[in-house]
């Protein structure tokens, strides 16, 4: 029921909307809030998998780069240092020693950290025949395996090293190729 009311000799208003009008309104927004928040859960959820993908792409790329620069920071692969020996799952690299530093040589093992799924770093100075640890680094990134190949025989002669790591759910194996700096002083 509407009422009319007279605005002046030319209009007429209608004051109100029929119970038919509101109704029909409340459906029209409801549908509209629905599709709304689906939409808005999608972008959340499209969001969420997104920032997890990205995330895993920025710790492997920071495991790339630092492998890269220590591959190319070294002198080449050391046979055995202390437990540890190069092979395809251990990487032991000599590194320069720091004219500053007190130490007679420097090493940089890579190699996977017990008990979880992700490669760690060791770097190993030498001063008076004792082995110490300077620092030790655990890269974020989960790997289903990893494999160093050597591109040489022996392997302690090998120049051109490349560390292969299965991400878990991202296809076919990443490969990282670094050569190493090879000259001694």
């Amino acid at each position: 029921m509407t009422r009319r009311r007279k605005a002046g000799k030319l209009s007429s208003a209608v004051v109100g909307a029929t119970l038919f009008e509101l109704l029909a309104y409340m459906a029209v927004l409801g549908v509209a809030i629905n599709l709304g928040a689906a939409a808005f859960m999608s972008t959340m959820r499209l969001n969420r998998y997104s920032s997890q993908a990205l995330e895993k792409l920025l710790a492997f790329e920071g495991l790339r780069n630092d492998f890269v620069r220590t591959v190319r920071e070294s002198y080449g692969p050391c046979v055995q240092l202390g437990n540890y020996r190069i092979g395809a799952d251990t990487l032991v690299l000599e590194l320069p020693s720091e004219p500053r530093q007190e130490v007679s040589r420097r090493y940089a093992v890579f190699a996977g950290v017990p008990e979880t799924a992700k490669l760690g770093r060791l770097v190993i100075a030498e001063k008076d025949g004792v082995l110490a640890v300077e620092t030790a680094k655990t890269y974020r990134c989960d790997l289903e395996s990893v494999r160093f190949i050597y591109h040489g025989r022996p392997l302690e002669s090998a120049r051109l090293l490349t560390l292969e790591a299965d991400l878990p759910g991202a296809g076919p194996p990443r490969r990282i190729l670094a050569s190493c700096r090879g000259i001694r002083p």
